[in-house]
C-alpha cells in the first residue's frame, strides 16, 4: 500500500502511497469533566487520546495537546483513507463526541472503533454541513454491515470489546482546495448514555481490541533512495 523513506534531517518520511490521506477532526462536545490533553495542575502530561491504525497496532499515536497549555478538547490526526482505526481515551470517554471529515473526496472514508464503557447506549447522526438536517444511524448486528455501507447509515456495538464502530464517509463534494464542502464539514455526531459514561474507572484502551481487530501490515516496502 505504502512505500516510505525516512529523512532524518526532517524527522519525517516521504511516501509513495496508493491511498490518499485526509484529516479526522475529533471534537469533544461535552467538555465539563472530560476535557482531554495536558492537565497544567500536574507536573507531568499523561492525559490524551490514543489513536491506532489496525495494521499498526503496536505503534499507537498518542495525542496530548499543547504542553503547559489548557486541556485540549479537539485533535486532528492525519488518516490514511480506506483504512481502519480504533480510538481510546486516557480519561472517561466524553458523552458527546463528533468526528468531522476534512480534506476528503466524495466516497472516501475510514472505519473507526471507539472505546466506551460497558452498557453504553447511543444516538448517532450523520450531519452533512452547517444546517440542522441530520440522518440518524441504525444499529446493525455485524461489523460487516458497517464495512459494506457507503452512506453513513449504520453503526455496530461490539459488547465484548466495548467498541462502537462507525464508518464516516464523505458524500458532499468539496470545491477546489477547500477542506470542506460549501455546505460545511460533514461529521458523525455521537451521544452516549449509561450509568458508566463519565466514570473514571472506565478509561484507557479497551481490553481485547487487539488481536481481535488487528490487520496485516502491508506498508513495509522501502521507497527508492533519494537525496535531500
Amino acid at each position: 500500500i505504502n512505500s516510505c523513506q525516512f529523512v532524518p534531517r526532517w524527522s519525517a518520511s516521504i511516501c509513495n502511497a496508493t491511498l490518499r490521506y485526509g484529516q479526522l477532526y475529533i471534537e469533544n462536545q461535552n467538555r465539563t469533566g472530560t476535557a482531554y490533553g495536558c492537565d497544567v495542575t500536574q507536573s507531568t502530561c499523561n492525559d490524551g487520546i490514543i489513536f491506532i491504525r489496525d495494521d499498526k497496532s503496536t505503534s499507537p499515536l498518542i495525542l496530548r495537546g499543547i504542553p503547559d497549555g489548557p486541556p485540549s478538547s479537539q485533535f486532528q490526526p492525519l488518516v490514511m483513507l480506506g483504512m481502519s482505526y480504533t480510538l481510546h481515551f486516557a480519561y472517561p470517554t466524553p458523552p458527546r463526541l463528533t468526528l468531522w471529515m476534512t480534506s476528503w473526496q466524495v466516497g472516501e472514508g475510514i472505519r473507526v472503533g471507539i472505546c466506551y464503557p460497558p452498557g453504553t447506549t447511543f444516538i448517532i447522526k450523520y450531519k452533512n454541513g452547517r444546517g440542522t438536517d441530520a440522518k440518524t444511524l441504525t444499529l446493525v448486528n455485524t461489523i460487516a454491515q458497517v464495512d459494506s455501507n457507503n452512506d453513513n447509515s449504520f453503526y455496530f456495538w461490539d459488547s465484548i470489546t466495548n467498541l462502537l464502530f462507525v464508518k464516516p464517509i464523505s458524500l458532499v463534494p468539496r470545491v477546489g482546495a477547500n477542506y470542506c464542502s460549501s455546505k460545511g464539514c460533514e461529521g458523525i455526531q455521537i451521544w452516549a448514555s449509561g450509568s458508566n459514561v463519565g466514570n473514571a474507572a472506565y478509561k484507557g484502551q479497551c481490553a481485547g481490541t487487539y488481536p481481535k481487530y488487528i490487520k496485516t501490515d502491508t506498508s513495509t516496502a522501502v521507497a527508492p533512495l533519494i537525496t535531500v
